[in-house]
């Protein structure tokens, strides 16, 4: 189904004035879901919908990621984000359509970002959107949603287990076959170590453990692939090994 239609599962921008670079990518998508959570409101006398805000009518969190993700790409590899995709499995309806379509400026002077954008397809070929692969790599980094600990001789919580559990529970049909995590050296994609990207949702909040990571499964899995805390606004986005 086309991107923009009702029922839609992916929705899209490109970016056409300003400048943010990949390592901002989790304060780029926080603020895409700010942007047009507050179209929607003004479209809809200051309602808000589970789709985009992630909580129930009474304020309590979803379970199962069945809500948005606003992920910022950079479909050039250029270093800097070029698109922002607005992506749900249980796809949008025409009133969400609408704010997306309505937001045109993404800014926020905390974090100085201000940037223009208009609706667009899905790029062609964009790669955390590919199909039928078997070895993916993150091209933003994974990142821990628990703090590694030591019991003697013993690692629990490893970033390794930490992927693995979180497969389990939101993918169980992806059975792994591999999986490593690396910190402290430059990304494939990117460039840039894990720790370069900025890893908190907003300026005051801690930084968090980040890693790179690759996956190989035992059978080829189709994007989006997201995973990690963070992975709602970009963070933890897996593309094709061959592609990074």
């Amino acid at each position: 189904m086309p991107a923009g239609v009702a029922g839609s599962k992916i929705a899209a921008y490109e970016i056409v004035d300003g400048a943010v670079p990949i390592g901002r990518t989790i304060r780029l998508g926080c603020l895409a879901r700010a942007s047009i959570m507050s179209q929607y409101g003004r479209r809809n006398r200051g309602g808000s919908t589970e789709a985009f805000a992630g909580k129930n009518s009474s304020g309590a969190p979803l379970s199962g990621h069945t809500h948005a993700f606003y992920v910022p790409a950079d479909d050039d590899m250029d270093g800097m984000l070029d698109h922002i995709y607005v992506v749900r499995d249980a796809g949008f309806a025409a009133m969400e359509l609408a704010a997306i379509r309505s937001v045109c400026v993404i800014k926020s002077q905390n974090d100085g970002i201000h940037i223009r954008v208009k609706p667009c397809s899905p790029v062609p070929g964009s790669a955390f959107l590919s199909k039928n692969c078997r070895k993916w790599v993150s091209s933003s980094p994974f990142l821990l949603n628990r703090h590694v600990k030591r019991r003697g001789n013993r690692v629990i919580d490893s970033p390794e287990s930490q992927v693995r559990l979180e497969l389990e529970r939101r993918c169980p049909s992806h059975r792994v076959k591999h999986v490593s995590a690396v910190a402290g050296i430059p990304m494939l994609k990117s460039k840039l170590r894990p720790d370069q990207f900025v890893s908190s949702r907003r300026p005051w909040d801690p930084t968090r453990p980040a890693f790179e990571v690759v996956l190989e499964f035992e059978k080829p899995v189709n994007g989006p692939l997201l995973l990690g805390h963070g992975c709602h606004f970009g963070m933890g986005c897996f593309v094709p090994h061959r592609q990074a």
